[in-house]
C-alpha cells in the first residue's frame, strides 16, 4: 500500500464517490470502524479524508457524534444555484477569451459523450458526462483558483442530480428528455465559446442552471425530505 498520503486521497476519492452516487444518503452516519475496515486502512488516512469531505461541504461533523452526509433544505438549494451563477458565468465569459482550439475540442468532445449517454438512456452516465463537460468549460478559462472554486460546486450540484435522479420520473417530460435538453443547451455554449461571444455564453450559462433550479427543486419537492 502507498504512504498515508495516497492513502488519504484515495480514500478521499472513495467516500466522495459513495456519498456523490447517493450510496452514501444525505443524514447517514458514517461508521468509522466499519469502513476502515472495509478500505483496509488505518485511522490517520481515514480522518485525513474526512476532514477535506468537511472542508467539501459534503459532511456534517457535530462533536461527539460521527461525521453525516449533508442533507439539503430548498433554501441551500437555491443558495447553491445562486453561487453557481456567478462562478459559471464568469467561467464562461473567460473560456471566450482564452480558450484554445485543443481545448475547445475537448469541449466538443465531452459534448458528445453527454449526447451519446442521453441517447442511451443512462441518466447516471449522463451526471459522469455532464459534469465532465462542464469541468472542460472551466479548464478553458485557464484559471486555477476559479477551477478550484468551481469544481466544488459542481460536487455538490452532482450529489444534487444524483438524489434528484432518484426521485425523477420517465417517460415524456421526464428526466432522460430533459436530459437531451440540456445537451442541446451545451452545444449551444459550446458554438459561444468559439464564435468568442461572451454576452452569449454568459447568458446560456445562466439559462442553463436556472432550467436546472427548476427541475431539482420539482424533483426534490416530491419527497418531504432531502
Amino acid at each position: 500500500m502507498g504512504n498515508n498520503r495516497n492513502l488519504s486521497d484515495e480514500t478521499y476519492q472513495i467516500l466522495l464517490e459513495k456519498i456523490v452516487t447517493n450510496e452514501l444518503k444525505p443524514g447517514d452516519f458514517l461508521n468509522e470502524q466499519v469502513l476502515t475496515k472495509e478500505l483496509n486502512i488505518s485511522r490517520t488516512p481515514y480522518r485525513a479524508a474526512i476532514n477535506r469531505l468537511q472542508a467539501m461541504q459534503l459532511l456534517e461533523i457535530e462533536a461527539g457524534k460521527a461525521p453525516r452526509v449533508r442533507q439539503f433544505s430548498l433554501d441551500d438549494i437555491k443558495s447553491l444555484v445562486e453561487t453557481l451563477i456567478v462562478i459559471e458565468k464568469t467561467v464562461a465569459k473567460m473560456a471566450t477569451q482564452r480558450a484554445t482550439a485543443l481545448d475547445i475540442e475537448k469541449i466538443r468532445k465531452a459534448n458528445e459523450l453527454v449526447v451519446k449517454a442521453a441517447s442511451i438512456e443512462d441518466p447516471k452516465d449522463y451526471v459522469y458526462k455532464n459534469e465532465s463537460f462542464h469541468r472542460a468549460i472551466a479548464q478553458a478559462a485557464h484559471n486555477p483558483f476559479i477551477f478550484q472554486v468551481h469544481y466544488q460546486l459542481r460536487v455538490l450540484m452532482q450529489q444534487l442530480t444524483y438524489i434528484a435522479l432518484e426521485r425523477a420520473k420517465s417517460g415524456p417530460g421526464g428526466v432522460l428528455e430533459y436530459y437531451r435538453t440540456l445537451s442541446d443547451q451545451h452545444s449551444e455554449i459550446t458554438d459561444s465559446i468559439e464564435t468568442r461571444d461572451s454576452t452569449r455564453a454568459e447568458e446560456l450559462s445562466v439559462n442553463h442552471l436556472k432550467i436546472f433550479h427548476t427541475k431539482i427543486i420539482t424533483y426534490f419537492t416530491r419527497l418531504d425530505v432531502y
